[in-house]
């Protein structure tokens, strides 16, 4: 295994640490706890080698420079502007009596406060040594959407007393709740909520071993029917519901239409094709019946004005209808 710079391991004693500098004649590295966020720590090569494997790097910080907000390209420029001068100072920064002689005249010079710039220094080593490291966790900010410590949230029920106030969803209800969603799906077109749950409850939540005298001790229908339309739009449960190539014809969002491709009249055309509703006999004896007639139409897009028809028996095709369309003008 090699080891290099911003590399992430895996110690024996289950740290995530990233390497960060090796010595050119490859006899220690400085290793940083990714997790903790503890100080820079001095390791040999030969130690580091047989005490570590490589692991995924789930703190690197990738952005589209254009993606990023204004306020939070402001935040970062303005810590990089600060630390940008010392992080180069290797492996001195690593070391901590001459890091602290570092940090001590950048606070000097910059006005700076040290706890500051050790804060901006630990998130720099952990997210990926990089620039971008230094973007504001913003996102973080605010109440968690889901929360699985508190009580079960909504009123209580009506019959709280006989059937117990129910149970909160946890992470393995849940679990449980996507595995049911997967195979409702699949019968969507034949099979119901109800059933849905009913079979999820038959076979997660046996009534003998979840229940606790007459007080259900399991996930009601109402959450089940709930977290199913917070787990799937509206417009991916009508299209399990009616299947794809249904959805496609009929139920599918229509953005726009042809009318603003056309310029001016006679710019485009469109050609319709029924098969009347009718029987057709023949003039020469009425008891023959010739078949139901083909209705062709031709419409100008720009001003909706019928522009021709033609009533035929050649079944509904461009190549035959397109001909009559154009001796109707």
């Amino acid at each position: 295994m090699m080891i290099a710079k911003n590399q992430v391991l895996k110690l024996d004693d289950d740290r995530l640490v990233r390497v960060l500098w090796v010595d050119p004649k490859s006899e220690f590295a400085f290793i940083f706890d990714i997790e903790s966020l503890s100080v820079p720590e001095r390791i040999s090569m030969q130690e580091l080698f047989n005490s570590s494997e490589p692991d995924e790097d789930l703190y690197a910080y990738i952005f589209d420079e254009e993606e990023i907000p204004g306020n939070h390209k402001t935040r970062r420029d303005n810590r990089w502007k600060i630390i940008s001068s010392i992080v180069s100072e290797e492996p001195e920064i690593y070391m901590k009596n001459q890091r602290g002689l570092l940090i001590q005249e950048l606070s000097r010079v910059t006005g700076s406060q040290k706890k500051r710039i050790y804060v901006n220094l630990k998130q720099y080593w952990q997210r990926g040594m990089t620039k971008n490291a230094l973007l504001p966790d913003y996102n973080n900010c605010g109440r968690y959407e889901h929360r699985d410590d508190v009580a079960k949230s909504g009123r209580k029920r009506k019959h709280a007393d006989r059937l117990g106030n129910g149970v909160k969803l946890t992470p393995e209800i849940k679990k449980i709740f996507l595995k049911a969603f997967k195979k409702y799906n699949k019968n969507a077109h034949r099979q119901t909520y109800k059933g849905a749950y009913e079979d999820m409850i038959a076979e997660y939540f046996r009534e003998e071993t979840h229940s606790e005298g007459d007080k259900q001790l399991y996930p009601s229908y109402g959450q089940f029917v709930r977290f199913y339309h917070e787990t799937y739009s509206n417009e991916e449960a009508l299209r399990f519901k009616k299947g794809t190539k249904k959805y496609m014809k009929d139920y599918r969002p229509v953005l726009g239409d042809s009318s603003g491709e056309a310029n001016c009249p006679g710019g485009q055309y469109q050609i319709d094709a029924t098969i009347a509703d009718i029987y057709l006999v023949s003039g020469m004896n009425r008891d023959w019946i010739v078949g139901r007639p083909v209705l062709y139409f031709c419409v100008d897009v720009f001003t909706r004005m019928v522009a021709g028809f033609y009533v035929g028996f050649t079944g509904p095709s461009l190549e035959r209808g397109g001909p009559h369309i154009l001796y109707s003008f």
